[in-house]
């Protein structure tokens, strides 16, 4: 069964000192989408670049879009 509230590691994974970061993926991961990247490569790239952990990865992925999907 699925767990509800806040996961064990949320406060290490999505601190504050880990916000720049994950923005900056977001972007990254974004810019990619717009050249015609799939989302699973443009993740894999910026995440193995970034050493994002599994959960950031899967949360920067809900956040990021193709300019062109934006319009």
């Amino acid at each position: 069964a699925m767990s509800r509230g806040p996961h064990p590691d949320d406060s290490r994974v999505f601190g504050r000192e880990e916000v720049g970061r994950l923005r900056r993926a977001a972007e990254e991961v974004s810019w990619l989408l717009g050249r015609g990247y799939s989302p699973e490569s443009a993740i894999a790239a910026v995440g193995n670049h970034h050493q994002l952990e599994v959960r950031q990865r899967v949360a920067v992925s809900h956040c990021c879009s193709s300019d062109e999907a934006k319009n």
